[in-house]
């Protein structure tokens, strides 16, 4: 999981909220002001999930506006920028598979620490770098981050890259979007 530095709100989604007081999420999603959020968010994200750092992109077809603190639970949060992130629209992970699932020390990419949290292993699975941290393990669980498709991808990715000189290796952080369809956190664990 990387880091994401985040960025303001768009001064049009805050002047929407004030304009629509009471809408609900329905409302919201089926207007442009939402594309307009998710697109942000994408590239805000170099475009790949917060969760699993598949590439996506924010056309609305790969991805979609997650809640970190879920809707059901946290309404009050639903229309709060900080607690969006974009994630891709696969079921067998991320922000799909988490639904409802959000927890209190669930490790959030909003957090500066969440990349030292993690690590791969060569077979493609990602765990806590403490085996005792069951917080980033719950985390990894309820995303569902060790999926099949994912650990998969991870493992092809790592395979390419111990074969490949430290120069292609450098060169992948940068492009790792087109050359690896995201996955920046496992090019970078190849780096170290």
């Amino acid at each position: 999981m990387r880091f994401i530095n985040r960025k303001l709100s768009p001064t049009s989604f805050e002047r929407w909220k004030i304009n629509n007081p009471n809408a609900n999420w329905g409302d919201f999603s089926k207007t442009n002001e939402y594309k307009t959020v998710k697109e942000q968010l994408v590239n805000q994200q170099e475009q790949m999930c917060g969760y699993c750092e598949i590439a996506i992109t924010p056309d609305g077809k790969s991805s979609h506006i997650e809640h970190i603190e879920d809707k059901h639970n946290f309404p009050q949060e639903m229309f709060n920028y900080n607690n969006f992130l974009a994630s891709c629209q696969y079921q067998d992970s991320c922000g799909h598979k988490k639904g409802t699932k959000y927890f209190n020390g669930f490790v959030s990419p909003f957090d500066t620490s969440c990349q030292a949290r993690f690590t791969y292993t060569r077979n493609g699975k990602i765990i806590p770098v403490n085996e005792n941290d069951t917080d980033a393990q719950n985390t990894i669980d309820i995303l569902g981050l060790n999926c099949k498709r994912l650990i998969d991808r991870r493992k092809g990715i790592i395979k390419t890259l111990e074969q490949a000189d430290n120069d292609y290796i450098q060169k992948s952080l940068q492009n790792c979007v087109d050359w690896f369809y995201g996955f920046y956190t496992v090019i970078e664990y190849m780096v170290n």
